[in-house]
């Protein structure tokens, strides 16, 4: 499983910049870097609360492969 605080821990303990501190929004907590190429790079965390939001989705028939699924009779299967 990704870890992005030992993540953190590592990428400060080389000498690498955070362009901003891990920021938890409740379904993923993210933080990023540049690269030395100076390529953007973010990481990004799921948290339980966007797990829970997608079985509760598929419980109701509103996740992505349902409604596909519902809109391609031959595909119910």
């Amino acid at each position: 499983m990704f870890d992005i605080k030992a993540l953190v821990e590592r990428l400060e303990s080389k000498g690498v910049e955070l362009l901003y501190p891990p920021f938890n929004t409740g379904f993923f907590i993210t933080t990023a870097i540049n690269d030395p190429n100076g390529n953007y790079i973010e990481f990004t965390q799921m948290c339980d609360d966007w797990f829970k939001s997608l079985e509760k989705r598929r419980r109701s028939g509103q996740d992505v492969v349902s409604r596909w699924k519902a809109s391609r009779p031959s595909a119910k299967k």
